[in-house]
């Protein structure tokens, strides 16, 4: 008896410390409930457990607020083998293996209709749990919602088709385009490799099928050129390389470069054009025509630039010319019409002058000798004689003649000049005369009077101008000079300012208190009428020195004679 009263004893104390232990136990299980509840309501996953036959027996309760259109009765007693069947999972035969073994199983994704019909798509993680004796009693696990996320995808794969569809046919279209294109078009990618041709890369690089077929890079294309000798000597690898290097970096910079092909004497301009992949298209067109034709050009431009110069040139001289005429017209106008003015005023002034000279004989005979009177009229009447000469000078120069044209002896009638010529006391005159026997023709009153008013402008030079010389001296020189006959006329006088003689020859110009300074221009003029002229040298302390001279006819003498 009190052996089995121990026995119940033990058994008593064993009992309470199993329900001990239950109680600790559920306590313990509580509140990894309760964490597991705190766990799942932070996140967007819920957990779910089932039983030894796969029904759905627990799910959190944050199902319904991760789970978008899902609910309870969408798992709870249903077979998990029955919702994936039902599934179009691509994965649920090696699932199904997964569970008939109890084996875990890690982001099983399947799709299923909810209560609603709508199709939700899950991702899933599972593990077995078992008694403590080892025995299966289902499976653990968490679940989460991913429909949102397929149908993000499929969107963007639907998206990604419909481009790669667009972008083929773009590219059909591109393929389509660039073989009607008169130009070579080259696509490479990003590494240089060639992507797409036209038929024209053959024709415009004269490159052969065999060569085209080698196309498979850029570098290639520069090895093809290296090989024919497009760039020039040495070592086509080396060369292909280098040309490689230059033209990329050229072209990026550029956009746009002439390649001469040595080899085919081609020009072709090529351009780059950057794709946003990183690849690049190179387009050629042949423009040697155009370059021989812009040469021509240049040259041609060049040819009508130096035209256009010569044409500038000899415009801007006849311009000249014409306005140098143009003022010599207006110039001479003007002089014509104060030459008739002149002549007119000379005319009408001689009639009054004729009168006093009458007036003067008359008063002079009735008054008779009175030698207080003689003095007063000789004064009168050398005052009446200076205004005849000035107005017969003036008229002279202001009335343009009719040459009275003859072939004489130019010596004889420079020695007549000489005979008649009065010269002043203490004035000597040296003459040299070569032209006896030398005939031209000329008016010899007109040159009379204009010989005769340069050797009274000489003698005023070493007399009036001049009256501290010792010796006065005039020179006249008659001799012929190629195909002309000079008359030369000195004096040692004091010569002219360099003012006086750049203005000797202007009319009315005089640095004497008498004359009216026609004797220089009235002789120029005479001559000038004849074809001939007139210079005058001259200079302070060394006296004047004035060349006339007249044309020498192509005709003899005796003919000019006869």
């Amino acid at each position: 008896m009190a052996g089995e009263k121990k026995q119940i004893e033990k058994l008593k104390a064993r009992i309470g410390e199993l329900e001990l232990a239950v109680e600790k136990a559920g306590l313990e299980s509580g509140k990894l409930a309760r964490r597991t509840e705190d766990f799942a309501a932070q996140t967007d996953c819920w957990f779910w457990e089932t039983d030894a036959n796969h029904v759905f027996k627990y799910l959190s309760d944050n199902l319904e607020r991760v789970a978008v259109g899902l609910s309870r009765d969408d798992f709870i007693n249903k077979s998990r083998l029955e919702i994936i069947t039902a599934s179009e999972s691509e994965e649920k035969a090696s699932h199904i293996d997964s569970l008939l073994f109890q084996r875990p199983f890690r982001n099983f994704h399947y799709s299923l209709k909810n209560t609603k019909g709508e199709i939700r798509h899950i991702v899933s993680s599972g593990w077995p749990t078992t008694n403590q004796h080892g025995g299966f009693m289902g499976y653990r696990g968490t679940a989460r919602d991913v429909t949102a996320e397929v149908v993000e995808h499929q969107t963007r794969l639907d998206r990604e088709r419909g481009f790669k569809v667009t972008i083929e046919k773009q590219a059909e279209e591109f393929r389509a385009i660039i073989e009607h294109l008169n130009q070579s078009i080259m696509w490479f990618d990003a590494l240089g490799g060639l992507r797409l041709t036209n038929s024209r890369v053959a024709s415009i690089n004269r490159f052969t099928d065999e060569q085209v077929a080698r196309l498979e890079s850029l570098d290639d294309y520069a090895q093809l050129l290296a090989e024919r000798g497009d760039f020039g000597d040495g070592d086509p690898t080396e060369l292909a390389k280098a040309h490689t290097t230059l033209l990329r970096d050229e072209l990026k910079q550029t956009k746009s470069v002439i390649v001469r092909l040595k080899s085919q004497r081609l020009h072709l301009r090529t351009r780059y054009a950057e794709l946003p992949d990183g690849g690049f298209i190179i387009s050629q067109v042949d423009i040697t025509e155009e370059i021989s034709t812009e040469q021509a050009l240049q040259e041609a431009l060049k040819l009508v630039e130096e035209a256009n110069q010569v044409l500038e040139e000899r415009v801007e001289e006849r311009t000249h010319e014409l306005r140098e005429l143009q003022a010599k017209l207006v110039q001479d106008e003007r002089d014509a019409t104060m030459n008739r003015l002149i002549a007119k005023i000379s005319h009408e002034l001689r009639n009054p002058l004729n009168g006093l000279k009458a007036s003067m004989y008359l008063i002079r005979s009735k008054v008779g000798e009175d030698p207080r009177l003689d003095k007063a009229f000789g004064r009168s009447e050398r005052t009446i004689k200076r205004c005849e000469m000035i107005l017969t000078d003036l008229y002279d120069y202001a009335m343009t003649r009719q040459l009275k044209i003859e072939p004489l002896d130019v010596g004889e009638w420079a020695q007549m000049q000489i005979e008649q010529l009065r010269l002043p006391e203490g004035v000597t005159l040296e003459v040299t005369n070569l032209a006896r026997g030398l005939y031209c023709e000329f008016d010899e009153k007109v040159l009379t009077k204009a010989i005769w008013k340069i050797l009274s402008n000489a003698m005023h030079a070493v007399t009036t101008d001049a009256p501290d010389l010792v010796e006065k001296r005039m020179y006249f020189t008659v001799k012929q000079d190629g195909d002309r006959v000079e008359f030369v006329i000195q004096d040692n006088g004091h010569g002219m300012t360099d003012e006086a003689a750049q203005r000797a020859n202007e009319p009315l110009f005089s640095t004497r208190g008498f004359g009216v300074g026609l004797g220089i221009p009235f002789a120029e003029q005479s001559f000038l009428q004849h074809g001939g002229g007139m210079k005058l040298k001259t200079a302070e302390g060394r006296g004047t020195t004035v060349t006339l001279w007249l044309p020498v006819p192509r005709r003899t003498g005796e003919e000019q004679a006869a």
